[in-house]
């Protein structure tokens, strides 16, 4: 028969044993007493303060002379106008692009509203920025038939603009170029002007 060898566990299982038995025999009668009201730490305050929201402040519209067209212009850019008076108002400037010689200022580098300064008339012809419409409420995308029923009077003029008279402005038309049965682009310009020929 082999040799049995203990485990060294079972000897520490009685041990251990043993002594929970005296330990258990030696416990006190006496009753634990609560901790007093005066050991207690008193629960942290906590201050929420109130949230604010950022302002931000909208960048300037480009001058539209509230959207709507006048008979004589656009804004300060007025037609008649000598070239001088029209760069000091600050709505007109010198051209970006190779367009026009001159553009209404105040827009975005990526759109250009040519304006024509001739030597005999001075500002003769505005182009109208896509935002802006005229008193009888045509603008930019507007049908042909819409522009017929607003101008009665409509003529075809150069290739394919139409003329329309300015109400309260005689020496004024605009000049309004229809493609596709939708108007294109729109211009106000004087009745004699000499921008636009062809």
């Amino acid at each position: 028969m082999g040799k049995f060898t203990p485990r060294s566990g079972g000897l520490l299982v009685c041990v251990v044993a043993a002594i929970g038995l005296s330990i258990s025999g030696c416990q006190s009668d006496q009753q634990p007493t609560a901790p007093s009201s005066s050991s207690t730490a008193a629960r942290p305050t906590t201050t929420v303060q109130p949230t604010t929201q950022p302002t931000t402040t909208p960048s300037p519209a480009p001058p539209s002379a509230g959207k709507t067209i006048g008979s004589d212009g656009i804004g300060k850019a007025k037609l008649g106008m000598t070239k001088a008076a029209a760069l000091a108002t600050g709505a007109v400037k010198v051209g970006t692009r190779q367009v026009a010689p001159y553009e209404l200022a105040g827009y975005p580098s990526d759109q250009s509203y040519p304006v024509c300064i001739s030597e005999k008339l001075g500002v003769a012809l505005i182009t109208v920025p896509d935002d802006m419409r005229t008193r009888e409420g045509i603008r930019k995308e507007a049908t042909q038939q819409q522009v017929e029923a607003a101008y009665p009077k409509l003529e075809k003029k150069h290739n394919d603009y139409f003329a329309a008279p300015v109400p309260g402005n005689p020496k004024a038309i605009y000049l309004i170029e229809i493609s596709g049965g939708t108007v294109a682009q729109i211009m106000i310009a004087l009745a004699d002007q000499d921008c636009l020929t062809g």
